[in-house]
């Protein structure tokens, strides 16, 4: 049972030190206790939560809604967030728990990522874990649910859910092995954090030369040096609002990075930021999509509730 004043202490403990929040956790599969209790419960939960930290991002937390054969957790998770954010829940984050058994299936993950893409908050994947496949097939399938993610446009972070297999229920799903080795599913992720998904650039400047990098969109960390002198600081890379960004086209967009140097030294960088889509990524991607259109049902109070239409689409 949820505590008002536990929880609004708790938060306010740690205000500004923690910014996100999965505020209730298993909110459907504990749906029956719920209508038993009220929901008015649920919504204060994060109402409260709201009045310890109103900086913190509160997410939601469900499972078992990438990895279903059918749609119905997809629609039904959609449909209660939708409820919850109309009439005024601060929920501002989707948390999606991702266990996978086995292969996953790329046009599903991507289809139930659409699906709580049009609540237009950011989706967060949660103890990410794929269990019971030898360690050559685990870090494939861990790379290419990765990637279906790291390029969706609705998710903002990947959170892994074992570090090694040693005492873990889910067999074979840690990234180090019993003996603390690194399976290829380490080495994987390694290579694609640390190479293929980062830009490094060093590049000796002079005069009013400008930089020009190809780059994706997200925070940069710079660092000028001139002799003994040096400045450093971060650059945001955003798409245009409001856009519908071509992959294709490279955007050419001037930054001006400026340290507090006698003598007022200005570089302007020359960005190309590109959408986070990588090429690489689409040969899992070519699935169709499909599109569902949200229909208007008149509740009993006379308001109107976007219900999607649900469909067995295996």
């Amino acid at each position: 049972m949820f505590d008002h004043e536990r929880l609004v202490r708790d938060l306010r403990q740690f205000s500004g030190r923690i910014g996100r929040y999965e505020v209730w956790k298993g909110s459907l599969a504990w749906r029956e206790w719920t209508e038993r209790c009220g929901e008015d419960l649920l919504y204060d939960a994060y109402r409260w939560a709201a009045q310890g930290d109103a900086q913190a991002l509160l997410c939601s937390s469900e499972s078992d809604v990438l990895n279903t054969l059918t749609l119905t957790n997809a629609e039904a998770y959609h449909n209660m967030l939708w409820a919850m954010r109309s009439k005024g829940v601060p929920v501002r984050g989707i948390g999606v728990q991702a266990h996978f058994d086995g292969e996953l299936d790329a046009s599903t993950v991507k289809h139930r990522l659409d699906v709580l893409h049009e609540l237009k908050i950011p989706v967060y994947v949660t103890e990410l874990s794929i269990a019971n496949l030898d360690p050559a097939k685990h870090a494939y399938e861990l790379e290419k649910f990765l990637r279906i993610a790291f390029s969706h446009e609705a998710v903002a972070g990947i959170t892994l859910g074992e570090l090694w297999d040693r005492g873990n229920p889910r067999s074979g799903s840690g990234l180090y092995a019993e003996n603390k080795q690194p399976k290829p599913a380490a080495m994987k992720i390694d290579d694609l954090w640390r190479q293929e998904w980062r830009t490094d650039i060093q590049h000796e400047m002079g005069g009013s030369e400008a930089v020009r990098v190809e780059a994706f969109y997200g925070l940069y960390a710079y660092e000028l040096r001139a002799g003994d002198r040096v400045c450093t600081g971060e650059i945001e890379l955003d798409k245009p609002d409001g856009e519908e960004v071509n992959p294709w086209r490279k955007e050419r967009r001037p930054v001006v990075v400026q340290c507090d140097w006698q003598g007022r030294m200005h570089f302007p960088v020359w960005a190309t930021p590109l959408l986070i889509a990588l090429t690489s990524v689409g040969c899992l991607l070519v699935c169709y999509r499909k599109r569902r259109e949200l229909v208007q049902k008149r509740g009993p109070g006379g308001g109107s509730k976007p219900i999607r239409q649900i469909e067995d689409d295996g």
